[in-house]
């Protein structure tokens, strides 16, 4: 069995549950962003985000605070979703390889903490689906392991189920159209900006989509 029916079938659900008392708040690396965004230009309107991996809602519900015109949340839990929707989070039962949006339909697509449990072999598709619901101009968020080389080790919550730590912001870098705005690295306990070890760093990475070829340098050979 694959990852992805690993946690659609039962692990999404387990995670959930050993992680509802997990808390999140402004020190939450990606709220952090958005809430320093707002204080720089507190006029702006965000626009539409979609959250992958966005488990019962917690960091979508504390968002609703920022002016969005629309959060979404995908998450494999059935039981997070229903949660997420308890809370009055628009979320939906889905995986990051297949989304159920619309072309170019948001302004922020944010992976959290969700890309080392994926299938190595879906990370192609998982990139063009980011890709197709972005809309020019917009920004993928990646919240994740970044060590220094990649790393795979066996998840101790699930047999069958391999974690892969890697900077998987090199998904869309290798595009030109996609470029570095932001990056910052926490500890794994968010304490700190520093990890004593630097494979279990945390790191939050904010690529930007610039429009369709505008990457690429002119040239006047053939």
């Amino acid at each position: 069995m694959d990852q992805k029916k690993i946690f659609l079938n039962s692990e999404g659900d387990s995670w959930n549950s050993r992680n509802k008392g997990a808390e999140i708040d402004d020190k939450d690396p990606i709220v952090n962003y958005f809430y320093d965004l707002h204080k720089a230009s507190p006029g702006e309107i965000f626009g539409r985000l979609l959250e992958i991996g966005c488990a019962d809602g917690k960091r979508l519900s504390v968002l609703k605070a920022l002016p969005f015109t629309s959060l979404e949340g995908l998450e494999p839990s059935k039981e997070a979703v229903e949660a997420a929707v308890s809370k009055g989070v628009h979320a939906y039962v889905g995986t990051a390889d297949q989304l159920p949006f619309e072309d170019r339909s948001f302004d922020y697509v944010v992976f959290a903490g969700c890309l080392y449990l994926v299938d190595r072999e879906d990370l192609f598709s998982i990139s063009h689906e980011a890709d197709r619901v972005l809309k020019p101009n917009g920004k993928i968020i990646l919240y994740d392991f970044s060590p220094q080389a990649n790393l795979k080790n066996q998840y101790k919550h699930c047999s069958g189920v391999v974690v892969h730590k890697m900077d998987h912001s090199k998904m869309f870098t290798w595009n030109p159209d996609y470029t570095v705005a932001f990056r910052k690295s926490y500890s794994y306990d968010l304490k700190s900006s520093f990890s004593s070890n630097l494979d279990d760093q945390i790191v939050i990475t904010v690529l930007n989509k610039c429009m369709p070829g505008s990457g690429y340098i002119k040239s006047n050979q053939n």
